[in-house]
């Protein structure tokens, strides 16, 4: 059923009224049907009497005022029931400039009578246009006063736009308001502007204003969007105000995203103390102003049972959609409040298991000034631009720095936390100026240019992950690193141990500096261009397969920027180590001749750690015996140095130096003689036994003396070897 008005030649002609105790029931029929009302002008309920029930099928209610372009207004204090049917307010009050729709102790369900929320539900639709006021008792385009709105899966929106005034109020007058829905969305919108009245100034106007108001869905979004344009605006005026202790709460899988900018100097998005936003799942927290005032006030309480990203941004004007303002500054911690800030003391009011400051899209930078300390886990993240400077003490469980631009510290602004990913998608993460102090869970992340952190005592480079927002899809992300790379990397612990879980690489060096020893918890590796490990000592470390390389793939007595007694070659991987081992040096045992010059000495090296082959020993031997020095032991001494930086012990070797050496003599018992002229005998002289009677047959022989001698003797003969008979052919006869 429609009823419809013609035009009207003032602003009571073309109304519809209700008259008290009216009621439009439905009691029969399963169909859905549909009460409409198009007037020309207002449609106006002022008796809380007045009811619109089906008790049947579903009936939808539309209301619309201002039809034709004369402008009008919805009045309306009564009851709607659909049944499951849709409620729809329509109303373009435009040229009297007085509210669009108000409703004052209004009821609207839209759920199935008989089953409630367990059932389907109809949805409500309210938007009102307006002119700026004419007078100043009506400043908003939609005012909702002691409302009650409830559907089940029907969603509610609401919206109010004006170029003078709030766009949006529910809460103002006594009672509170409430709007209800299982898994509905609510969804209120709200562009207001500057207003000045005659006699007080400027009027302090709103986007959205919710006072003493529960907004409550189970598993539905809600969505609140409030935008002042210049005007003439109070400082009090902003995009959005939630005051008087108004609630915002999903009880189930619905998020919560508010949006409020003020296009002059008041507030974006202004939560007074009182007020609570509480959701199961997360909750969005956008603002924006001029930036000479606080873009962010939050006096009271924002939970998120998951993420909770508060961002700069706003609203467009002519979709009432949230859009992101990246190009503004971000400031965390201090006091002072300017442009979109959040203070030490804000930060005590959120409560979320994830904070997330930015977004992937942030491009300006993100600046801490005082110090935070948070049980929440917090990321900030400016991947579209902008740099990190943390000039302020952060404290969290875990603590991501997500950025495009350089992540730097001052020397007042340690780190303390559980985990950290620092990455830096376009230039470099710079974190070793404070005393940084991540437990010795992890440390990950990477950069374009230099990677440098510090931790003052023992830390875990591995995978990690952290939880980001994305803009687009204004949901979280996971944001994961499982490696490090870096044109170069530095991490150093002061103290205690560096522990090796993930890959590193590098374009042009990796340092890695260990208090006490490095440790590598697998098989990781250290890629890319040299790298050297420094630590204190070799006992107890764990290598994990990694091997240094060159001629002296290990040196020692050598401190990262202290004492070091080695000189480190170029273009190898090393490992170097502040404690100094000691080696060896044997010197070996030699003997000579008198009168001979000293061989060659030889060593043996002892001590050697690590695979070490002593190639970088060098050194002079030397003894005190000369060529001509007496037979006797003489030391063998020398002095040895160790590339490597060994520690060198000498034990030195002996000399012995022998007599005359013996000359080659000839064998005068067994050489031939060369002559039979001078034959003698130098030993005992031999007895030649005669082999015949010494008085023989001196006939036989002819007579010949020496022919019969001869023939006695068995070799021959020596005067020293005859034997003396004093007869003839004796001794005297040769």
């Amino acid at each position: 059923m429609t009823i419809t008005t013609g035009t009207g030649g003032n602003a009571f002609d073309g109304n519809i009224t209700f008259a008290k105790d009216a009621a439009i029931v439905r009691s029969v029929g399963g169909a859905p049907l549909t009460f409409e009302l198009d007037a020309a002008h207002s449609i106006n309920a002022f008796n809380a009497t007045t009811q619109i029930q089906s008790n049947a099928g579903a009936l939808n209610v539309v209301f619309n005022a201002g039809v034709g372009g004369q402008g009008g207004s919805i009045n309306y204090n009564g009851t709607i029931n659909t049944n499951g049917g849709n409620v729809t307010m329509n109303a373009d009050n435009s040229l009297s400039g007085t509210q669009a729709i108000q409703l004052t102790n209004a009821k609207i369900d839209t759920r199935t009578t008989a089953l409630g929320d367990a059932g389907p539900g109809g949805s409500v639709q309210i938007t009102g246009k307006r002119a700026a006021p004419t007078f100043s008792g009506f400043t908003a385009t939609v005012q909702l006063n002691g409302v009650s709105i409830q559907t089940s899966t029907g969603d509610v929106s609401i919206t109010g736009t004006a170029p003078g005034g709030t766009g949006v109020r529910i809460g103002a007058g006594t009672g509170q308001s409430q709007i209800l829905t299982t898994s509905g969305d609510i969804r209120i919108v709200g562009v207001g502007s500057g207003v000045n009245d005659a006699s007080t100034g400027p009027v302090s106007v709103q986007g959205v204003d919710l006072s003493n108001t529960l907004l409550r869905t189970t598993d539905g979004d809600i969505g609140i969007h409030g935008l002042v344009t210049p005007g003439v605006a109070s400082a009090t005026s902003g995009g959005v105000l939630l005051a008087n202790n108004a609630v915002v709460t999903t009880l189930g899988a619905g998020s919560i995203d508010i949006a409020g900018e003020s296009q002059a100097n008041g507030t974006g998005v202004n939560i007074a103390a009182g007020a609570q936003v509480n959701s199961n799942r997360d909750v969005v927290l956008r603002a924006s102003n001029d930036g000479t005032s606080d873009a962010l006030a939050i006096g009271g309480a924002v939970r998120a049972a998951r993420v909770l990203d508060l961002r700069p941004g706003g609203v467009d004007a002519a979709t009432g959609n949230a859009v992101d303002r990246t190009a503004n500054p971000i400031t965390l911690g201090g006091t002072a409040a300017t442009g979109f800030a959040v203070s030490a003391a804000e930060f005590t009011r959120l409560d979320a298991p994830t904070i997330v400051v930015g977004s992937n899209a942030q491009a300006a930078d993100i600046d801490v000034v005082g110090p935070l300390s948070l049980s929440s886990a917090l990321t900030l993240q400016n991947d579209g631009g902008g740099n990190i400077n943390l000039g302020g003490a952060l404290t969290a469980p875990t603590l991501g720095l997500l950025s495009r631009g350089n992540i730097t510290q001052t020397a007042a602004a340690p780190i303390t936390a559980g985990t950290l990913m620092a990455r830096s998608t376009g230039a470099s993460v710079l974190l070793d100026q404070a005393a940084n102090n991540v437990s010795a869970d992890t440390v990950g992340g990477g950069a374009a240019g230099a990677f440098r952190y510090v931790d003052v005592d023992t830390v875990q480079l591995g995978s990690v992950s952290v939880t980001g927002f994305d803009a687009a899809g204004n949901a979280p992300q996971l944001v994961s690193a499982t490696s490090m790379a870096a044109d170069t990397v530095f991490v150093r612990t002061l103290s205690g141990d560096l522990l090796l879980g993930t890959n590193v690489s590098s374009t042009s060096g990796t340092d890695l500096v260990a208090g006490a020893r490095l440790q590598n918890l697998g098989g990781y590796t250290i890629g890319g261009a040299p790298w050297r490990v420094w630590a204190d000592t070799w006992m107890g470390e764990t290598r994990g397969g990694l091997q240094g390389s060159g001629l002296y793939p290990n040196l020692y007595h050598c401190a990262y920027s202290g004492l070091c007694a080695v000189s480190i070659p170029a273009g190898a991987n090393h490992f170097i180590y502040t404690q100094q081992p000691l080696a060896t040096v044997v010197i070996g045992n030699a003997s000579r001749p008198f009168g001979y010059p000293n061989p060659l000495f030889s060593y043996g090296i002892g001590g050697l750690i690590l695979g070490d082959t002593g190639r970088g020993f060098f050194g002079v031997m030397s003894s005190p015996a000369l060529p001509g020095s007496p037979q006797g032991a003489y030391p063998i001494n020398g002095v040895f140095t160790s590339a490597e930086g060994y520690a060198v012990r000498v034990v030195p070797g002996s000399l012995f130096v022998g007599g005359l050496p013996d000359l080659p003599r000839p064998d005068t018992l067994r050489d031939l003689p060369s002559t039979w002229v001078y034959d003698r005998n130098i030993g005992p002289p031999p007895i030649c036994y005669a082999t015949g009677p010494l008085e023989g047959d001196r006939a036989a022989q002819a007579g010949d003396v020496l022919a019969r001698e001869w023939s006695r003797v068995r070799s021959r003969p020596n005067l020293s070897s005859c034997v003396d008979t004093e007869k003839r052919n004796g001794c005297s006869d040769f």
